[in-house]
């Protein structure tokens, strides 16, 4: 096995993973007791979360078999299957429910939409191609283990796009702003581990970088207007219903 000594790029992608991880934890813990399609929507992206990550340590055993030990890929896929197995159960317990039709008005069902967009964008981009979005931003050689890492952080905002794709068929819309909470989370966290790594490993990151942290920075404030634009419009219904 090749050690491998870490370096700025490293640690601000396994940085990005930890804020997609902890936007996940808020929404699945402040999801748990919400209806069927709400939770059936949490399944699937872990499901498909489980997927790719599959999908990246079976290329990772197989392209660049000295990259981790084969014992530790064996654990870390037993580790994905096993959990892919509980919840394709759970999915399959709730009937894999959507909900109804879409139930938005036309921002929302565009900003949702658009975020979704962002995310497959964005997730796909970093699973195909991380050494080319990686080299126009670092000053560093890259390695095979900083396109694990993208790659890893790639499946991360692949499965992103599930919460807001579904939200829109959800009935609760107090569910759709803690799904938007959750995004905005994860941009604000991100943004800080960006400017972070910018001005702490300046030695490792270009200019190139502020591409990254401008893109994050218009996800986070479209999130937060949607957010604003829902929480009136919830504010709205509710004080019509007290009306009739």
């Amino acid at each position: 096995l090749q050690i491998q000594e870490t370096d700025g790029v490293h640690w601000h992608l396994l940085r990005c993973i930890g804020c997609q991880f902890i936007g996940a934890s808020f929404l699945l813990y402040r999801l748990r007791n919400s209806l069927v399609e709400t939770l059936c929507a949490c399944y699937f992206i872990r499901i498909l979360g489980l997927i790719s990550m599959l999908l990246v340590l079976v290329h990772c055993s197989a392209e660049t078999p000295n990259l981790i030990h084969p014992n530790y890929l064996k654990i870390a896929k037993y580790w994905c299957c096993g959990w892919l197995v509980v919840n394709l159960y759970l999915q399959s317990a709730h009937r894999w429910t959507i909900g109804d039709t879409v139930i938005a008005n036309v921002t929302e069902n565009i900003i949702f939409q658009i975020d979704s967009l962002i995310s497959i964008i964005i997730g796909a981009a970093w699973l195909a191609f991380p050494g080319w979005l990686l080299h126009r931003q670092v000053r560093i050689s890259l390695s095979e283990s900083h396109e694990f890492c993208a790659r890893f952080m790639g499946t991360d905002f692949l499965t992103a796009y599930v919460i807001t794709n579904h939200a829109l068929h959800w009935k609760n819309l107090g569910d759709r702003l803690i799904a938007l909470d959750a995004r905005i989370l994860i941009c604000a966290l991100t943004f800080a581990a960006q400017i972070w790594s910018q001005y702490a490993y300046s030695e490792h990151w270009n200019g190139g970088h502020w591409v990254g942290i401008l893109l994050v920075s218009f996800w986070m404030l479209m999130a937060a207007l949607l957010r604003y634009h829902s929480t009136v419009q919830m504010s709205q219904a509710e004080e019509k219903a007290k009306i009739h």
